[in-house]
């Protein structure tokens, strides 16, 4: 079988043709200009992507996304993190924390599995962390300096064992995918 992955990050292609080829399912990485719709809903952004997808190559696909929902601030800025990563800095996320007791932070992955029959499935995994009273670490945005999935280690300071964390998430949706789409 074959599945196209709608990404232009080949970080995440990778990570899924690792754990596809082994199984026998050849992930082939295809960038396709869509235009995103804005909501405050992952799943929705991610499922409209998929069904533009494809309208457009009529062929099993995968579409994956994700989004930072920071509980104390009714979930901002979810599904609009990669935005806020290019107007905020590390301190602005501080300062909109400042007086706030709750640090929970979410990070909401989803991923779309499409068949050539365009029946859709849907997978989703939260992981959870904090966000921290102070920045550390350096060379990253400023949410990364500020944000934490390990024990208080920044996701700058710790990126592999934070990436780990993200990876395992990641690959739990993968094997989900594989689950579905070997019964298909």
């Amino acid at each position: 079988m074959t599945l196209y992955y709608i990404t232009g990050n080949i970080s995440k292609f990778e990570t899924a043709r690792g754990f596809f080829g082994p199984l026998g399912v050849e992930i082939v990485q295809k960038k396709l200009d869509i235009i995103e719709i804005q909501s405050d809903s992952t799943e929705e952004i991610a499922v409209d992507k998929a069904n533009k997808a494809f309208s457009k190559l009529k062929h099993a696909l995968i579409i994956n996304d994700s989004g930072w929902y920071i509980s104390a601030l009714n979930g901002f800025p979810g599904s609009y993190m990669k935005h806020v990563n290019h107007c905020f800095e590390a301190q602005d996320f501080l300062n909109l924390m400042q007086d706030k007791d709750n640090r929970e932070v979410i990070l909401k992955q989803v991923v779309i599995a499409v068949d050539d029959s365009g029946q859709k499935k849907i997978f989703s995994h939260e992981t959870r962390g904090e966000i921290l009273r102070e920045a550390r670490g350096g060379g990253t945005n400023g949410f990364d300096q500020v944000s934490s999935l390990t024990a208080g280690l920044t996701l700058a300071e710790e990126k592999e064992q934070t990436l780990a964390v993200a990876l395992d998430a990641e690959l739990q949706l993968w094997q989900d995918v594989y689950e579905w789409i070997k019964n298909k």
